[in-house]
């Protein structure tokens, strides 16, 4: 019986060793091992993400390429020498990003060039789906505005407009009833926060028809809208065919024009155009001024600029060819 007890202690001691070993030793070791290994690999991701020796290399490869070096700006500054400071310019080559600007900080009276990138917001709330082309916004007294547009002119209070339509008079009829009906209908402050998010400042933002602008800020929404003229997106030819269809183009050339004009009066005047010229490199150009009437005068400034900048894209980017889908030969109406 002694000798079953002592046989049965002794089974136990040694289950309850091994116990106390994996607790102790292997456990423990383990739970290191796995620490360590964590740790060494953190370690090492973070060296590499804060090299400062890889950094610096990032930083000098992204600065030693710039897209406008060795190139001969003065038939630019030559051409603008005349109307001094007339005028804001800003120009950049939208296949290298090679750009040029003049008075480009200077704030001026946005006018209707902000209608574009308002109908950007849309068509991209479109394809989000929150909302639906085909719905339908009524005409109604509190829409009734003065100044450019047909709608005052031809329709009646209680007429129905899909938005597409209104979207379309926003653009190339520069429509101010079509654009007070889309902002009624729609708040904008998610057009506030696409504008400022392409570098327009939140005070100066407005509200479409109301707020000041930079050659520099008008240059990066022609940036964004030419992305999504060649993104191929639900509604990007649409938008395409509506630019390109402009009724009040101020830059003109031989090559298709994409453009949003501008022109108020009031609030020291505006005479603006900011437009996408699918050249065989194609290229912005945003041309804002104040005290212009629209006079064969101010057409004829604005076709000398557009020349000088064209000559320019065409002897130095001429080697950049688009893709077919580039050039409107296969948009369809919308209308």
């Amino acid at each position: 019986m002694k000798k079953q007890m002592d046989e049965v202690t002794r089974r136990r001691y040694i289950v309850w060793r091994r116990k106390r070993i994996i607790k102790r030793i292997v456990i423990p070791g383990a739970i290191l091992v796995l620490f360590l290994t964590i740790g060494i690999k953190s370690l090492m991701l973070h060296l590499r993400q804060d090299d400062p020796i890889e950094e610096l290399v990032e930083k000098v490869s992204y600065i030693a390429i710039d897209p406008c070096e060795n190139l001969d700006l003065s038939p630019l500054t030559s051409a603008l020498e005349q109307y001094g400071n007339e005028i804001a310019i800003y120009f950049e080559n939208l296949a290298t990003g090679c750009n040029f600007s003049h008075r480009a900080q200077e704030e001026f009276f946005g006018a209707s060039i902000m209608k574009a990138p308002f109908a950007l917001w849309l068509y991209t709330q479109a394809e989000l789906g929150y909302i639906d082309l085909e719905d339908v916004i009524y005409f109604t007294e509190d829409d009734h505005l003065g100044g450019s547009g047909i709608i005052r002119h031809n329709y009646g209070i209680g007429e129905a407009f899909t938005i597409r339509r209104l979207i379309g008079l926003n653009l190339y009829e520069s429509d101010n009833v079509a654009t007070h009906m889309l902002r009624r209908t729609f708040s904008h402050t998610g057009y506030v926060e696409l504008i400022v998010g392409l570098g327009v400042s939140r005070e100066d933002a407005g509200n479409i028809l109301y707020s000041r602008v930079t050659a520099k800020e008008v240059g990066s929404i022609a940036r964004a809208i030419y992305d999504y003229l060649e993104s191929n997106r639900m509604y990007s030819a649409e938008f395409k065919y509506n630019l390109l269809n402009n009724q009040f183009p101020f830059i003109t050339s031989n090559y298709p024009v994409a453009s949003k004009t501008g022109w108020y009066h009031r609030y020291g005047g505006a005479w603006h155009d900011m437009a996408i010229i699918y050249a065989p490199s194609p290229f912005s150009l945003v041309i804002l001024s104040s005290d212009r009437t629209g006079t064969e005068e101010d057409h004829q400034a604005y076709a000398y600029i557009t020349r000088a900048f064209e000559n320019f894209n065409r002897l130095n980017f001429s080697l950049y060819q688009p893709n077919e889908t580039s050039i409107s030969s296969k948009l369809k109406l919308y209308r």
